[in-house]
């Protein structure tokens, strides 16, 4: 039975919006006016509205309570225990221990696969403010509108079938750059069935991969392996996906050296896919069927560390510029 501690809202336990929402795995939640604990997000055509842990269905007002539980039990993954997934993560390393205090509350979500898909592709060679503005623009453009609050206009995400008509110029000017084609053919095999991702998220790590990846399937275009990986957590919740990019790549170099030297990599190396994958299966056998969270909780402890060494370089720049 779900706790519901407030009128027509869901709590959401061991969560916490801010870790969760800002570690790179969605892109259409929103921080109302500075206040960390109100959130408002489209989740499948739905608006929500958070504060705290308490969860609230603002647009469409008339939906069955019982779709309302099932979204967000889905979504935000109910059945994971994050103590027990805490607990099966290793004890005996220091920067994982601490990225994992520091980051309480950050649950991985279960999201739209569609919508899920399209976020990565945009996500290439590009930063999470650059992303959310590509999907904001998407869906502002040819999502369908959802209506207003809290003086702020919300749309769904584009059905498959839209961006699939799109023209050229009208995909760039939601600022997809060089990722408006790799956008229109994955919506047209989306569209047409050939790429059938609901069928995918049920499927193992590697079976994603293969189904997803351009360079061994014909039904993407610009879908590399970390794309793939992205899709197998954050969408078919393979929670052992061990996505990696620039942020992980450095983690990994700084605080498990050992481990890369052990597999021949050492110094510094282009991350091509053979490669990729390597670095992948051993933080994978390092981390075991959790390999996902421990992921996140590194992600979001170096991208915070890597802030705070900045404030302090840009403290001392003024202080010896004083």
């Amino acid at each position: 039975m779900l706790r519901q501690s407030l009128p027509n809202s869901i709590f959401i336990p061991d969560f916490n919006a801010e870790r969760t929402f800002n570690c790179g795995q969605a892109f259409r939640w929103l921080n109302h006016d500075g206040d960390r604990e109100l959130w408002l997000g489209v989740v499948k055509g739905v608006l929500f509205e958070i504060r705290g842990q308490h969860i609230t269905q603002i647009l469409p007002c008339n939906r069955e309570k019982s779709n309302f539980e099932d979204t967000v039990s889905s979504y935000f993954s109910f059945s994971d225990d994050l103590s027990k997934i805490k607990a099966q993560l290793p004890q005996d390393d220091p920067f994982l221990r601490v990225a994992m205090e520091q980051n309480s509350g950050l649950r991985i979500l279960t999201q739209d696969p569609w919508e899920c898909l399209i976020s990565f592709v945009c996500s290439q060679n590009s930063n999470i403010v650059a992303i959310r503005s590509m999907i904001d623009k998407l869906s502002r453009n040819f999502g369908r509108k959802l209506g207003v609050h809290r003086g702020i206009t919300f749309y769904s995400f584009p059905e498959a079938e839209r961006l699939s008509r799109a023209k050229k110029r009208e995909l760039m000017s939601c600022s997809v750059g060089f990722r408006w084609k790799y956008i229109k053919f994955v919506a047209s095999k989306v569209a047409t069935g050939e790429l059938n991702l609901e069928r995918l998220t049920r499927c193992d790590l590697q079976e994603i991969r293969n189904s997803l990846m351009s360079s061994v399937s014909d039904l993407t275009q610009g879908v590399g392996p970390k794309v793939a990986d992205c899709f197998a957590l954050f969408s078919a919740h393979r929670t052992e996906a061990f996505p990696i990019d620039i942020w992980i790549l450095r983690c990994i170099r700084s605080r498990f050296s050992y481990e890369l030297e052990r597999a021949g990599l050492s110094g510094h190396f282009s991350l091509t896919p053979k490669r990729y994958f390597m670095i992948s299966k051993l933080m994978r056998r390092k981390f075991g069927e959790y390999s996902g969270y421990a992921q996140q909780y590194l992600y979001s402890k170096v991208r915070s560390d890597s802030k705070k060494d900045g404030a302090r370089a840009l403290e001392q720049c003024s202080v010896t510029t004083r």
